[in-house]
């Protein structure tokens, strides 16, 4: 009986061991097939780069930050940056009777669900680490005033969470539920503590109420119907960016029980404020936007007034921001016949449009144009279309606060000094003097007007009545009479940046007759003004402000051609198939708005049934072909036989700093297999891999766009001696996270381009640390709308703002050889089937507005690398255009270096061989079976191998010019090393297997040995 307990035992417990080893042999084989993920996860490596003994450590290290030589002065850096940021992003829109800033220890209540349930950032990819966030209460707290907790625990007891936009990776083919702001009543609030009424009494120095709505990836607000406010909410017809009925209670409260009111607007999108604007008994407003981790800190100093806020609006605010012509189409619209051609497969993804019928005329540039029209009586400006009251169109009844607009604790005084030219830059001088009693930061704002002709109206060339030229912040200034309360400011734009994009007749831009006007002011409708008083309108402008030029001819060959690449290229149409019209038998400008005709071109929209909002408007068999993704094609390329896998000796190291056209590289190029080129462009999801026979070890890539998304210090930090960056494994500060700065508006709002480069030093010196080369930001997309889910992650609503920015950073960034890649290259208006949706508009618009924005880092400040977006342009996947990727964005605008797709959703649309063929170098998958197999079929197909080692020598090239070879030179070798958690996954195999044997023995010897007992 003891031998068959035994044996049982035996038998079982072999059977439990023998299936575990298979369960950890299968386990193993998964966790090796995504061993880099596994790496990336958990910080570890499965190569190692070992450095010779003969190197010279003074070439090792090409960048290094030697201001920050440990954690503790980079996490004060971060922290500091921020709330500097915030002072200089946040806006002051309204003032009265000077009610800010407020008594050093003001006992201050704090009002509005947002006061305790704040937007530090957007939903998915841009939130900032919630264990980080100080709160508006701890902040004020910190900062010297005394907060009531009695409101907060009130809200907190509550419990009324406000609802999250609704996200969608895939196909949105319903329009979610709307977003629920969810402000608790009142009554709620006195009901949740007894000591509410007391409580208001003896914090009543100010109240302080809090408003706001959410920002989301993968998610917009709606318009129509399902953008208007949730019924038990809003108001019947309030917009969902307007204010609820409880929001507007709980000011009318704070009104009604203390003398002073102050507003925070705690969003990134641009909310109706009229309520809070035309209250007069609410006395200040202040925009703060979402905040990140420390911007209340910031919030909190301009508060009490130890800074003066100095920022200025990167958004026009409307009175109701349905009104706008591109609000007309915007959200979901479908093809008739997409069932016909499975165009809502994932195969496909093929089935949505936007039709971008308002051409240029989006944010200050349509408020602006159509208010000159009105003043000077022409183009039937004043007619009730587009109007939001329904009666004749007037400016006043349509924008609240226009974009650029700012206040400040102070007054400034500022003087056009000069304006000149030469080769093709345009120098402003202007001196700015404080004019009141408060140290305070002021920024100077260019606007040019370029005239609108015949020839514009003939050719259908729009032109914006201003347009942002350049901007520069001043240097804190000392209260009038003081020394430094004045400061002369030099600004220097180039002319291409206020050429118009003729695509009808001269096909490139142009410069038209007539005269042109400079002008500053505060903000584009203050500009305008000024402009309006120079022709003799009446209105409230100085034109003293203003300088004008005439132009007698005009240009069409200037700018016609562009030499950034070495070599003159024709500027000319490049993106025709965006429009439209060029898939039907229409004239290229039908159906566009013009301002030549503000009531007959304004946009028609589409008519749109059924939960797929399906539309009229039927996809032809040249679109179908084109939505069915069947469109590689080798014509034209370079079919030359091409080596790989050459035995040359020659490691990355040895083309550290190389230029681009170094000889060297195609000995390089020949050097690496096509297994490690196929694997190189179809593994770039949040790495790189490595190629051993180069020597280069994988690379660290990190999403943005507000510093390095879910990375903390110490996570890829390799502790390697020698490197002026390592970590101490016991570093205190190894789990700070460095995504950590408030959002892109709030730093748009900044108008500063020396803050933003500084940002760029951060994001490059965070790079040392967290030893990741490469960064998917910033977002340099524009807001065409208030309703985009996504605008937190972009500046603005302007392009030349944008443009700055954008530059500033990707120029701070390339100081510590950090490469940025701005996204999402191009045209991603809206998040709403933002995968497949067809972008059409006509190229003016692509150039001026969506493709301006981006240039200013590539083409002026050398970025080295670039995201693709989800969308297509007009029919073609952006990734797959060849004349948005090769012939701009390479040809026209000089750039060199490393191109990768968004997130890979759906591999039969954003197809990897497609890609490759446009230009694109990499996609941003983790080794996707569909994007390997197309790419397979490429090694019988010369000239996709050639665009592929096209591709690989901009990748690597990037990588030799970036802080990724720190540590590495011409003698560094790269081996294999074995990982903690695959020795261990090894070890738990080889434990199972030797109990599994064990126990089989154990079982075959006690059965064998019962047997010999029973003879």
């Amino acid at each position: 009986m003891k031998k068959s307990t035994t044996l049982h035992a035996l038998r079982g417990a072999t059977a439990v061991c023998a299936l575990l080893s298979v369960v950890s042999i299968g386990a193993s084989a998964i966790a090796v097939a995504w061993e880099p993920n596994i790496n990336e996860f958990l910080g570890t490596s499965s190569t190692e780069q070992v450095t010779s003994d003969e190197s010279n450590p003074e070439e090792l290290y090409t960048y290094v930050n030697e201001d920050i030589t440990n954690t503790d002065d980079l996490v004060a850096w971060h922290k500091d940056l921020a709330e500097r940021e915030q002072e200089e992003g946040s806006v002051l829109l309204k003032n009265n009777n000077e009610t800010l800033p407020l008594a050093n220890g003001a006992k201050v209540t704090l009002l509005g669900n947002r006061a305790v349930n704040s937007v530090h950032g957007g939903q998915i990819g841009s939130s900032p680490n919630s264990a980080q966030n100080i709160s508006l209460a701890d902040a004020l707290e910190q900062k010297g005033f005394d907060v009531n907790p009695t409101t907060i625990e009130a809200y907190t007891a509550v419990g009324k969470t406000p609802g999250r936009l609704s996200n969608s990776f895939g196909m949105v083919q319903k329009v979610p539920n709307g977003v629920v702001v969810n402000e608790p009543s009142v009554s709620e609030l006195e009901a949740a503590s007894s000591n509410w009424g007391a409580s208001i009494t003896e914090y009543s120095d100010a109240a302080i109420v809090v408003i706001g709505r959410p920002s989301s990836e993968a998610a917009d607000f709606y318009p129509g119907e399902a953008g208007l406010g949730n019924p038990d909410e809003f108001e019947e017809g309030e917009n969902i960016l307007g204010l609820s009925i409880n929001e507007k209670a709980i000011i009318d409260y704070a009104c009604e029980h203390f003398e002073k009111v102050i507003v925070l607007v705690n969003s990134d999108s641009a909310m109706e404020l009229d309520y809070v604007q035309n209250k007069a008994e609410v006395d200040s407003i202040l925009w703060v936007g979402a905040v990140g981790n420390y911007g209340f800190l910031g919030v909190a100093d301009i508060l009490r007034g130890e800074v003066s806020p100095s920022g200025h609006l990167p958004d026009t605010y409307a009175v109701d921001s349905t009104s706008s012509p591109a609000m007309v189409n915007f959200g979901l619209f479908s093809f008739a016949n997409y069932a016909d051609y499975g165009g809502n497969t994932d195969n496909s993804k093929g089935f949505a449009f936007l039709d971008e019928q308002e051409g240029i005329y989006t944010g200050y540039r349509y408020y602006e144009t159509r208010y000159e029209d009105a003043v000077l009586g022409r183009y039937n400006a004043t007619s009730v279309t587009g109007s939001s009251t329904g009666e004749a169109w007037n400016y006043d009844d349509e924008v609240l606060y226009s974009f650029g607009y700012g206040l400040s604790y102070t007054t400034f005084e500022q003087e056009l000094i000069s304006v000149s030219e030469k080769e093709g830059m345009i120098e402003v001088v202007v001196e700015v003097t404080n004019t009141g009693d408060f140290p305070a930061k002021d920024v100077v704002q260019v606007y040019v007007q370029t005239p609108y002709t015949d020839y514009d109206r003939q050719n259908h060339v729009e032109k914006s009545a201003v347009q942002l030229a350049d901007f520069a912040k001043t240097q804190t200034l000392a209260p009038s009479g003081e020394e430094g309360d004045s400061e002369v400011v030099t600004l220097s734009f180039d002319k291409k940046y206020i050429t118009s994009y003729d695509y009808v007749n001269a096909k490139t831009y142009i410069l038209d007759a007539g005269d042109y006007y400079l002008s500053i002011g505060n903000g584009a409708h203050d500009a305008l003004n000024n402009i309006l008083a120079a022709k003799g309108a009446d209105v409230d402008g100085d034109a003293q402000k203003v300088y004008t030029w005439t132009q007698d001819t005009l240009n069409t060959t200037t700018y016609a051609t562009s030499d950034s690449s070495g070599e003159d290229v024709a500027v000319t149409n490049q993106l025709d198939d965006m429009n439209l019209n060029y898939w039907t038998d229409n004239d290229m400008w039908e159906g566009q708005l013009s301002r030549s005709d503000w009531s007959g071109t304004w946009p028609e929209g589409y008519e749109v049934s059924g939960d797929i909002h399906t539309t009229d408007l039927v996809a032809t068999a040249a679109m179908i072909k084109e939505l069915t993704n069947d469109v590689y094609s080798t014509e034209g390329k370079d079919t030359t036989p091409t080596e790989w896998g050459q035995d040359t000796g020659l490691t990355i190291g040895a083309l550290k700093g190389a230029d681009y056209d170094d000889e060297r590289w195609d000995e390089l190029l020949s050097t690496i297999t096509l297994e490690e080129a196929i694997e190189f462009y179809v593994w770039a999801q949040n790495q790189t891999a490595g190629m051993a026979s180069i020597g280069l070890d994988m690379q660290h890539v990190q999403d943005g766009p507000l510093g390095f998304s879910y990375q903390t210090l110490g996570h890829f930090n390799t502790n390697e001696e020698g490197d002026p960056a390592a970590m101490e494994e016991d570093d205190a500060n190894a789990g700070y996270s460095v995504y950590d700065s408030v959002t892109e508006p709030v730093l748009g709002a900044s108008f500063n381009k020396e803050l933003l480069e500084e940002q760029g030093r951060l994001f490059g010196t965070d790079s040392l640390w967290t030893n990741t080369a490469i960064l998917w930001a910033p977002g340099l997309n524009t807001h065409r709308t208030p309703y985009n889910g996504r605008n937190h992650e972009y500046y603005s609503e302007d392009p030349m703002l944008t443009n700055y920015l954008g530059a500033a950073i990707t120029s701070g960034a390339l100081e510590y050889g950090l490469v940025v890649a701005p996204k999402h290259f191009a045209f991603n208006d809206q998040e709403s089937n933002r995968t497949g949706v067809s972008v059409f508009m006509n190229e003016q618009r692509a150039r001026e507005i969506e493709l301006r924005a981006f240039q200013g880092a590539f083409q002026d400040a050398g970025c080295m690398g670039t995201m693709t977006a989800f969308n297509r342009a007009g029919m073609r996947y952006a990734s797959a255009h060849e004349g948005l990727i090769t012939n701009i964005l390479k040809k026209e605008w000089g750039f060199t270096g490393y191109i990768v797709t968004d997130m890979i959703n759906g591999p039969m649309y954003m197809r990897a061989d497609t890609s490759l063929m446009a230009g694109t170098t990499c996609l941003d998958t983790s080794g996707n079976e569909t994007s390997i197999a197309l790419l397979e079929a490429i090694k019988d197909d010369p000239a996709a191998q050639n665009a592929l080692k096209d591709a690989m020598h901009s990748n690597l090239w990037v990588l030799a010019n970036s802080n990724a070879l720190n540590g590495v030179d011409s003698l560094t070798k790269t081996i294999n090393v074995t990982p903690w958690w695959k020795a261990t996954l090894t070890a738990v195999e080889v434990v199972f297997i030797v109990l599994t044997v064990a126990g089989a023995a154990g079982y075959v010897a006690v059965t064998l040995k019962k047997k010999k007992e029973e003879v």
